[in-house]
């Protein structure tokens, strides 16, 4: 036979709380509650810090984590640095049926042959597979206030 909750055990974990908080604000309006000073945080801190630096292989592990969010940040900073130096250029060069465009990006150019079949344009690009093709397409066309959603032909 199990025996009823009682007490604080019979009451939900919000009532709970709300009961701790109302202890808390009725003893510091009352000026009992206890404040800590800035040297007994301190010390509390130091000594919670000795319990965490004690566990080795917790403390590897952050540390572990942390120099992977520097490597992380560090590769966004670039690219973020290189995307401002190296704006990417579009050139159109439409002959008749045919268009041709030169994407330059420092270094690097990628030409894309477009071909008008059936009223909609048959694009392709030498050493470049169709997402990125598509890809640099859409950075492309809102980049020049074209809609990105493929209906413009």
């Amino acid at each position: 036979m199990t025996t009823p909750l009682r007490g604080l055990r019979a009451v939900t974990q919000a009532r709970r709380l709300e009961i701790a908080a109302s202890g808390g604000r009725a003893a510091h309006a009352a000026g009992k509650a206890h404040v800590f000073t800035r040297a007994e945080a301190s010390a509390a801190g130091k000594l919670g810090g000795a319990v965490v630096a004690a566990r080795l292989g917790h403390m590897a592990a952050l540390s572990e984590q942390g120099a992977e969010n520097r490597r992380i940040a560090a590769r966004m900073a670039s690219r973020r640095r290189n995307h401002v130096r190296n704006p990417v250029r579009l050139v159109l060069v439409p002959t008749g049926e045919r268009v041709r465009l030169e994407l330059r990006r420092g270094n690097k150019t990628l030409d894309v042959l477009g071909e008008l079949v059936g009223g909609a344009w048959d694009l392709t690009a030498a050493g470049c597979k169709a997402d990125t093709l598509a890809k640099v397409l859409h950075a492309v066309a809102a980049r020049q206030g074209l809609p990105t959603d493929g209906s413009w032909t």
